[in-house]
């Protein structure tokens, strides 16, 4: 339990200052339109690069959010069909789901790290007006769906802790 304990408090860490990235990011990302549409508005001269900047920083914005918002328990759900459940049969569905969405991450993470792999190699550009580097974004959002991967087997492994008769209070206390 106190490996677990302490897993998840580096882990927390890690997904605060992803967070407060995408926060910055998102700040930068409105500075740059405003800009870029008051200069075109006004001074009929836009900021160049801004879609394109908008297009690789948007996925980036998720990504780094995503383990933040999972370590909440935020993301929205629809109880319509778990509300007669009693609490151990939820717990064993959000288990097995959890499972699933390791699975899939899985996947994605492969997929996003190879991409990010391939595109730092290659120093990948957008093409256009302006030539803005894909790169850095490609890494973010791997970095960020690899956050994701472990929180979500964080908050399986409690979850199968729990379902073997380890307390609510236990698993609270851990995943916090």
């Amino acid at each position: 339990m106190a490996i677990i304990r302490r897993l998840g408090s580096v882990l927390s860490v890690i997904e605060k200052a992803s967070a407060g990235l995408a926060a910055l990011i998102i700040f930068a990302l409105m500075v740059m339109v405003v800009t870029d549409v008051t200069g075109r508005k006004f001074f009929n001269s836009p900021l160049q690069g801004t879609i394109e900047v908008a297009s690789l920083t948007l996925p980036v914005i998720v990504f780094l959010s995503i383990a933040y918002i999972q370590s909440l328990n935020e993301h929205v759900t629809v109880d319509l069909f778990t509300a007669g459940l009693s609490d151990r049969a939820k717990l064993a569905l959000d288990v097995f789901c959890l499972g699933l969405g390791i699975a899939i991450m899985s996947v994605i993470i492969y997929k996003l790290t190879a991409t990010a792999w391939s595109a730092t190699a290659s120093r990948e550009y957008t093409m256009g007006i302006v030539e803005v580097p894909t790169w850095p974004a490609r890494v973010l959002v791997a970095y960020g769906s690899w956050v994701f991967g472990f929180r979500l087997v964080l908050d399986f492994v409690i979850g199968c802790l729990v379902l073997s008769g380890n307390s609510y209070t236990k698993a609270a206390q851990i995943k916090q």
